[in-house]
């Protein structure tokens, strides 16, 4: 038996509930520092639940906001974001450990446990290993995207780039590159990207920033290790299953995304741009909802049909490990899989010629069930609390598909909103924080927490059919 799980047993270790309560903890210290005066530009101080739900929005990297963090927060509520969005892209446990690795210290059994749970799903890989190859990959590829948003910043002529130091352009620089990165999808800008439309030098690199953001951490980590200039087989090591499912689901939905946005919005929202224009906007608009938050096109101008297929990448997200959420690209592959395993009659579920574990593909179903389950829950909740609130009285129109749109971006810690979020009562910014909460951790953790997992004995009862379809 692993050493590891020895420790789980023993101690009874139960790494989803300590998660959640770093996260919580994390949140309420924010939501504290943000309710300071010294937070906020204007006399007085934030609303508990407003900075409730800015602490929440960054820890979760998420970037729905009920305040304008560029115009609203001083420098030191904008640090307080900025340091929030990082700890929640790299996750609490990273963290720390890391601290406790700086100092000197071993690395408890404890921690490896919840690193693992956390990153690292896998058997074989050092967590020493993991995190420093973490570390180093986040905070280089965040350094290279502010250095390239600084170059451009300083000689562009766009009106809401603040003009004056260098330090305080390399600020907006690096604010801008760790929240691309993290995919949290906070600016210090009044509408968001929507000013750099045109500008194909910032929105490719913050595109570029939010999909190596979304890979995970175990496929940066095997492709640092992948030596494919060795013509020794041996040594050239290989790209694990995980990595090519990530890798090609990824590609696919970045680029099947792009055809069905820039399709429907091509007369719309894209009809002032140019060719080159049309097409890097649509690669932008369906990087984003994969858990970035972003917008260089007002979300509240697409059509219906556009927010809807958004709703779908915003339900999938990122991939494991990585700074995103949603229910990750791999639970879908392996849905898929499972799928198309069932309708060929093939007991097992196999991916590129290997058996995916009967346990991987229980993990899955739950994840989508579960997240269905909390959406549906979720947006009847907010259909009753906004029923009087100003939300109501202002969208004219699909008032059910902006909720829908509101409790699938909070959910998949995605940010974009079609600008209900300011107009929320306190019911419905209460139960948004909690969503966010909820789709960070991931409802497979949520599941663990409330049901302790438990190992059953082999007893097999007897069969009787039920009927289904």
């Amino acid at each position: 038996m692993d050493t590891i799980e020895k420790i789980k047993k023993q101690k009874k270790i139960h790494p989803p509930r300590i998660i959640f309560f770093s996260y919580l903890c994390a949140v309420l210290i924010g939501a504290f520092l943000l309710e300071l005066p010294i937070s906020t530009t204007g006399p007085g101080r934030l609303h508990f639940i407003d900075a409730l739900f800015l602490s929440t929005s960054a820890t979760c990297v998420t970037g729905l906001v009920v305040k304008n963090i560029g115009a609203d927060l001083t420098t030191f509520g904008q640090m307080i974001v900025l340091i929030l969005i990082q700890i929640g892209g790299l996750g609490i446990m990273t963290l720390s450990t890391f601290y406790l690795m700086i100092i000197g210290k071993r690395i408890s059994m404890k921690n490896q446990l919840i690193i693992r749970d956390t990153l690292d799903k896998t058997k074989g890989i050092s967590v020493n290993e993991l995190i420093k190859s973490v570390l180093l990959f986040t905070f280089i590829t965040e350094l290279l995207g502010a250095l390239l948003l600084f170059i451009r910043f300083k000689i562009s002529d766009n009106p809401v780039l603040p003009y004056g130091s260098d330090l305080q352009i390399a600020y907006y620089s690096i604010f801008h590159s760790i929240s691309a990165f993290c995919n949290a999808g906070f600016t210090l800008f009044g509408n968001n990207m929507e000013a750099f439309s045109g500008d194909n030098f910032v929105v490719i690199t913050m595109a570029v920033l939010i999909v190596l953001g979304g890979l995970g951490f175990l496929v940066v980590f095997n492709l640092q290790n992948l030596k494919f200039w060795k013509r020794d087989k041996t040594l050239k090591g290989k790209l694990s299953l995980h990595s090519r499912i990530v890798l090609i689901s990824t590609a696919v939905l970045l680029i099947f995304g792009a055809m069905i946005i820039g399709s429907i919005e091509w007369d719309n929202t894209f009809k002032d741009f140019t060719l080159a224009e049309k097409i890097q906007a649509s690669v932008f608009c369906s990087a984003t909802p994969r858990t970035a938050g972003f917008n260089i096109i007002n979300t509240n101008s697409m059509k219906t049909a556009t927010l809807f297929f958004i709703m779908f990448l915003m339900f999938i997200g990122a991939s494991p490990g990585s700074t995103g959420g949603g229910i990750k690209t791999c639970t879908l592959a392996v849905l898929v899989a499972t799928t198309y395993s069932i309708i060929k009659g093939n007991p097992n579920v196999t991916v590129f010629k290997r058996t995916v574990p009967q346990r991987v593909v229980q993990e899955a179903i739950s994840i989508v069930v579960i997240s269905v389950y909390i959406i549906l829950i979720s947006t009847t909740l907010l259909l009753i609390t906004e029923q009087t609130s100003e939300v109501r009285n202002m969208v004219a129109n699909g008032y059910l598909v902006k909720v829908l749109f509101e409790v699938i971006s909070a959910f998949g810690t995605v940010g974009l909103s079609t600008g209900i979020t300011p107009y929320l009562s306190l019911a419905g910014k209460f139960l948004i924080i909690i969503i966010m909460l909820v789709g960070r951790i991931s409802p497979l953790a949520i599941a663990l927490i409330v049901g302790k997992r438990e190992d059953y004995p082999s007893i097999k009862y007897p069969e009787e059919t039920v009927m289904v379809g």
